[in-house]
């Protein structure tokens, strides 16, 4: 760490942060050959419920991107460019099939499941930690199926698939996977999921 200096990717992504209150989250990529430049990846924080979250609403309002760049200026090394944008928005439907226990009305245990799977899978409260889905982790069809099996008024998971999701479009791509590998530049962001509660 170089105090106010912008040298290491850890100087670059508490900079960034101290920069603007409306950074929630952010990544710095190193350039992979000289002369390329540091890359800002900022998740804007933003309001409402997961599952009220579009992929518009990541999108960086010119200020925001002014304001980190300015901060930034002073503090670069000289020949350091920085190219400050969003993550790539990978959208994730997930299909799950649940068993309620008796006597659990289905309405109740179905909309429980999606309040989990929502929030679970957001770029800013998701993840284990609850901080947001986290860069370089894949997303498996088990680990769901565990969250899912604790949701209150379940009884099993009988099955979970998990599909691409353009989120342009609203179109599913693809079959079901049990296995969906992400890159270091994107996130997962949560887009109709579909619960089915027997």
């Amino acid at each position: 760490r170089s105090g106010q200096r912008a040298v290491t990717v850890q100087d670059f992504e508490r900079l960034t942060l101290e920069a603007s209150t409306e950074v929630a989250r952010v990544r710095c990529l190193a350039p992979d050959r000289p002369g390329q430049p540091v890359r800002l990846l900022i998740v804007p924080g933003i309001h409402g419920r997961p599952d009220e979250h579009q992929l518009d609403d990541f999108a960086l309002g010119d200020t925001l991107v002014e304001t980190v760049v300015a901060h930034l200026e002073p503090r670069r090394l000289l020949g350091t460019t920085v190219d400050v944008g969003t993550p790539y928005y990978q959208g994730m439907s997930v299909a799950a099939l649940v068993q309620a226990l008796p006597g659990r009305p289905a309405t109740l245990v179905r909309q429980r499941a999606l309040d989990v799977l929502y929030r679970h899978l957001d770029p800013l409260v998701g993840g284990a930690d609850e901080q947001g889905w986290p860069f370089d982790t894949d997303l498996n069809a088990s680990a769901l199926a565990e969250l899912l099996e604790m949701v209150e008024g379940v009884e099993r998971v009988e099955e979970v698939l998990l599909f691409e999701y353009d989120l342009r479009t609203g179109t599913r791509h693809g079959t079901g996977r049990e296995l969906v590998h992400v890159d270091r530049e994107s996130l997962f962001l949560s887009a109709r999921h579909h619960v089915v509660v027997r």
